[in-house]
Order: structure tokens, then sequence, then C-alpha cells
């Protein structure tokens, strides 16, 4: 794959089109107004998730060897309460910006789960891109 594909989430918010499940973190950089989390799929297929128009991030108890469980994806109008609730509380983001956040018609949420409880979220204003294979490494 070359350049970059939009990522699109499902009816319930998981994000399709990326294998990632029972992948791993292999980095994550921070850009401007974006972030680049570098994931590797269980048969090692390497992709980097692009956050795009990051207002916020928090990688909460990562560590080596953190599995990715699942990826989701809401508009924040649209993301469930328990979401919100938890990202209020992972971010430090007071009710009144929450608020804001939630009735902005391009903002949206981001949830990675992996195991050991480590989560990233991120609020972010315009979406998620995949770069494909071969974006972590240069290396064959």
């Amino acid at each position: 794959m070359t350049g970059n594909s939009d990522l699109h989430a499902d009816d319930i918010g998981q994000v399709v089109g990326v294998s990632h499940h029972d992948g791993s973190i292999e980095g994550i950089n921070f850009g401007k107004d974006s972030v680049d989390i570098n994931i590797s799929s269980s048969y090692g297929e390497k992709n980097t998730v692009c956050l795009v128009g990051v207002r916020y991030f928090i990688a909460n108890g990562l560590r080596e060897g953190n599995v990715v469980d699942r990826m989701y994806l809401w508009d924040a109008e649209k993301a469930p309460d328990s979401i919100m609730k938890r990202v209020m509380q992972a971010l430090s983001i007071d009710l009144p910006n929450v608020m804001q956040e939630r009735a902005s018609k391009n903002s949206k949420i981001f949830l990675m789960e992996c195991s050991y409880g480590a989560e990233i979220f991120s609020v972010l204003h315009h979406g998620i891109q995949l770069k494909g294979p071969g974006s972590v490494s240069d290396e064959p």
C-alpha cells in the first residue's frame, strides 16, 4: 500500500480496515497536531495509524509487550456516555470542555485498548488514517 487511506468504524465504533488485533505497539511519534502509532500485526505486517487534528492525547499503562486488542472511533456527539466519562477522567478534561468537544460537529474520540489495561485516548478534529505495510521500518 502506498499513501494514506482513511479508516472508518463500524456501527459500534470499532475501527475496520487495519490488521491490528493481537498485534503490538512498536512506537508512538508526535507531530504538530498529529500522532502516529506504529503497530505490527500478529503475523508481522507493519502499519501506522495516524491520528489527525489531535487536540488531546494520552497513553496510559503502556509497556513493552502490550498487545493491541481493539480500536474505536466515534463522532464525539455519538460516543457512548461511558466513553465520554472515561475520556474526561483519562485526559483530565473538565465537563464544560467535554461538552464543547461533544457539541463540535468535527470532533472525534479515538480509543485503543491494549493488554494489561493499557489504553490510548485521543480527541481529534479530523480522523484517523492508515499508512500501510512498510511504514514502521524501511527494512525489508
